[in-house]
């Protein structure tokens, strides 16, 4: 205000009860209101159709997507909960669930790129997508499966087309706004793992709260364009142009492929007698101690850049590029440089090599069987007098592999 009059030519809100809030704070002001909706709701709206795409490119198959959203204060979803990412990363089985993160950009604007980038690297190595936070948070949140987060607006986005929400913090906001009522639907995220059996329990089940926060997210949906036009050439005075508005669809984010480097904690679980079910998780972010239970073993990238689960490394595993010409001098000089390997091997697209201490040299082989899985099946199994055929499972995939052992 200035001298008692509204100072701007326009205030512009996305919803009437904005304006009746502006009315009981600050009357003179309402003659300036314009009720537009929200440009950035009506984009997500029309991109809804395209979330398998989105899915596709963000490289989740099948698994289930957490979204975990945080806006920029103390109170918000990693300020007041830093380990959050870790620890969900820790607990969740990576061949069932991907975590993807998407921070407000005021947080990368006051503490800068590096110095987030430094934050969450050993969480990136560990299968950490973070969505682009100008661009690819809106095809993050469609391509969700479940989504933690605050009350910030990313959160009240993704409730509003019906994902699944947890929230992790919540501090007090305005009452009548679409941000209130997801605080008070959405279920909390308990202080403290294990996380999973709430994560499942709101997977593929719509959120109750959707219809009354998205009522009051837009008052009009699908036309805030068309409205923002309107006001912008009359405040102009100029004649409205014949062309059709145009709501671009969200671009599908650039691929993000997964570590080319991996360490994981795999947990075996026979299933059969040449059978196994791995449970693998990654190990930079593991909570538990190493070594510590008999059925867990430790699988590493001989390039993975933690030196401390290379020298641990129950398994070392490289592609078969890395050993030039002679696989075989490559396995014997890995197990000779790695005290603490029980196994070395190489791995291309469809054949994993693994040479064990005692000399037996295995190959296995499969179409689609990931390399480090292969030999993480194999491990669980070189004890015994191996067929011709074995099974790994992981995830809700079941690979057959061809096994051949030299001695």
């Amino acid at each position: 205000m200035r001298d008692g009059r509204p100072f701007a030519n326009a205030l512009v809100f996305a919803h009437p009860r904005d304006v009746a809030r502006l009315a009981r704070s600050a009357p003179a002001a309402v003659e300036s209101a314009y009720v537009a909706g929200d440009p950035c709701f009506d984009r997500i709206l029309v991109s809804l159709p395209f979330r398998q795409r989105y899915r596709l490119a963000l490289g989740i198959g099948d698994r289930t997507l957490i979204v975990v959203s945080s806006t920029w204060s103390a109170d918000s979803t990693l300020g007041s909960r830093f380990a959050l990412l870790r620890e969900l990363l820790a607990e969740l089985p990576l061949d069932l669930y991907a975590v993807a993160a998407i921070l407000h950009p005021n947080i990368t604007h006051l503490h800068g790129p590096g110095q987030v980038a430094q934050w969450y690297a050993d969480c990136v190595r560990s299968g950490l997508i973070m969505l682009d936070e100008i661009d690819g948070w809106r095809a993050g949140l469609i391509a969700a499966d479940v989504l933690i987060g605050d009350n910030g607006s990313v959160t009240g986005y993704g409730a509003a087309i019906g994902q699944p929400t947890l929230v992790a913090q919540f501090p007090d906001v305005p009452t009548e706004t679409a941000i209130w009522e997801l605080g008070r639907h959405a279920p909390r995220l308990p202080p403290h793992g294990p996380y999973r059996p709430h994560i499942d329990a709101m997977a593929g089940s719509a959120f109750i709260g959707s219809p009354d926060i998205a009522e009051l997210t837009t008052g009009y949906p699908g036309r805030s364009l068309e409205r923002l036009r309107g006001l912008f050439y009359d405040l102009l005075e100029l004649s409205l142009p014949h062309s059709e508005i145009v709501v671009p669809v969200v671009e599908a984010p650039r691929t993000t492929a997964a570590p080319e480097s991996s360490a994981h904690l795999v947990t075996v679980t026979r299933t059969g007698t040449a059978a196994v079910h791995l449970d693998r998780r990654p190990a930079e972010v593991s909570r538990a101690p190493l070594g510590t239970r008999a059925d867990t073993h430790l699988s590493c990238h001989t390039d993975y850049p933690v030196r401390t689960l290379r020298s641990l490394a129950n398994i070392l595993v490289s592609p078969r590029i890395d050993a030039g010409r002679d696989a075989a001098a490559w396995l014997h000089a890995t197990l000779a440089a790695h005290p603490r390997c029980e196994l070395a091997a190489l791995t291309d697209g469809t054949e994993a090599m693994a040479l064990d201490r005692a000399g037996r040299l295995y190959t296995a082989t499969s179409p689609h069987c990931p390399g480090e899985a292969a030999v993480s099946a194999l491990y669980a199994l070189k004890d015994d007098d191996l067929p011709g055929h074995i099974v790994a499972e992981f995830g809700t995939r079941r690979h057959g592999l061809r096994v051949h052992v030299t001695r």
